[in-house]
């Protein structure tokens, strides 16, 4: 009796110390999170859906196509559905594995002549008795792991909405490059008619004549540029909706009417709703958990089993007088691996460290993605109140440095100059848009997008 009463209390204490398998590292408290943005937020309400800011059907209907079609959100899709049967598969191992057994044999021995048959039948049952809690750490890590999927699909639903509507802004903005540049060769053309003209009547010199030619020349081919790159985009497009590369997709020809809204809110609450923080949150869980099965495993294990059957010489016979049975207890206490068990369970401890270290780097890393979108937001409406201004005056010089070549007061390559200035600015104009709605799209995505204020409202409600 005291033998059985000490191993009881090994057994307790055991119990006690190798059970704890609930993450108590104190990973947040070390990270710095700041208690509010460095750089101010725009003066918008409090933030909507991204469908909600962004005025445009098409980008709606394109980024609803991606989804549904691209390949790699499939295949994030399928990761899930993986998921969930690894974590249905770890459930399985809480309830006894039950085999039947049915074996037919005919022969005879060399010592008798004669044939006999034998027909067996069984039926085994076996159970782990999960003292330990190994077994159901190995459940929370099947379902971290699942929870894990779905964020990760998440993640990459959002790369995947940036991308489209990145690649469509580009392509929107080829086209007013495009529209910019053939407005531009209308104007030499016709100023080339005007400088021929002159040169016929004396009054402009071959010179520029050869210039305005020239400078017809490399805008042509500046356009033959341009709508190559617009072809390109139109592939990757093609690509991120799921479809076969294709050229020549409409994509209209303006920007889209944006009503920026951004999600407000601390930094720790705001960056923790992002999908990638979520992953590298449950990846500690995940370590945390195989580092439990790893210490458990250096624990005797425990096994129930029984096993019912018979034998007879027809089928017809089988249990007709009688049934074997018997019950059975086990226990396997590794003694001896050369260590490679206490191995395991130090490799276990680093990749938790490594988790905590991986989410420490993307909180900081989001933390970054913000406090530059946040800087690069009003930098660049700065920069468009500047360079609208610069446009409408580079257009009044061209214009009026014409007026002058014609009038004979200034040289063609004065001209030239103010066309060129002209030209680089209205580009840059378009350039600017396509930033600013680029980066408005970015910074929503950069604090969890759409996906933030839905756990958001969750949380509320």
């Amino acid at each position: 009796m005291n033998f059985v009463k000490t191993i009881k209390f090994i057994a307790l204490t055991a119990t006690l110390s190798a059970c704890q398998s609930n993450y108590n590292g104190a990973i947040d408290q070390q990270v710095e999170f700041p208690t509010r943005w460095q750089n101010a937020l725009p003066e918008t309400p409090q933030g909507t859906k991204l469908v909600q800011w962004v005025g445009s059907e098409q980008l709606n209907q394109l980024i609803e196509t991606a989804i549904a079609n691209n390949q790699n959100i499939r295949i994030k899709q399928l990761d899930v559905d993986k998921a969930k049967l690894n974590l249905q598969r770890a459930g399985a191992v809480f309830w006894p594995d039950l085999d039947f057994s049915l074996q037919a044999s005919r022969g005879k021995s060399a010592s008798d002549a004669a044939i006999s048959n034998q027909v067996s039948a069984g039926l085994s049952a076996s159970y782990e008795i999960d003292l330990w809690g190994k077994l159901s750490d190995a459940q929370k890590a099947a379902q971290y792991n699942y929870q894990n999927t779905i964020v990760q699909l998440e993640q990459a639903q959002l790369d995947l909405i940036t991308s489209v509507s990145s690649v469509w802004l580009q392509m929107l903005a080829s086209v007013q490059f495009i529209d910019i540049t053939e407005q531009k060769l209308k104007n030499l053309q016709g100023n080339l008619d005007i400088i021929e003209n002159g040169y016929r009547a004396g009054l402009n010199s071959a010179l520029d004549v050869y210039l305005t030619r020239n400078n017809l020349e490399a805008e042509k081919s500046n356009l033959a540029k341009q709508k190559a790159t617009l072809a390109q985009q139109s592939r990757q497009l093609s690509l991120l909706l799921g479809h076969s590369p294709k050229q020549g997709l409409e994509v209209g020809d303006d920007f889209p009417e944006v009503d920026f809204s951004l999600l407000k809110g601390i930094p720790s609450s705001l960056i923790k709703q992002r999908p990638d923080v979520q992953s590298a949150w449950l990846n500690i869980l995940m370590s945390n958990a195989n580092l439990a099965i790893s210490h458990k495993d250096r624990f005797p294990s425990f096994r129930l089993a029984a096993d019912v059957d018979d034998r007879q010489s027809s089928l017809s016979d089988l249990f007709s007088q009688g049934i074997a049975w018997s019950l059975s207890a086990s226990v396997l206490q590794p003694i001896f691996d050369a260590g490679r068990l206490k191995t395991l369970e130090a490799q276990a401890e680093i990749e938790l460290s490594q988790s905590e270290l991986s989410y420490v780097q993307t909180i900081y890393q989001a933390l970054d993605d913000i406090e530059g979108g946040l800087n690069q937001f009003a930098s660049l409406e700065r920069q468009l109140s500047y360079s609208e201004t610069s446009r409408d005056n580079a257009i009044l010089a061209e214009q009026l440095a014409f007026e002058q070549y014609q009038r004979g007061i200034t040289d063609y390559t004065d001209y030239l100059s103010t066309q060129r200035t002209a030209f680089n600015a209205k580009n840059q104009v378009v350039e600017l848009k396509r930033q600013i709605i680029t980066n408005q799209i970015m910074l929503h995505q950069a604090l969890g997008g759409d996906f933030a204020i839905a756990n958001l409202e969750q949380q509320e409600n």
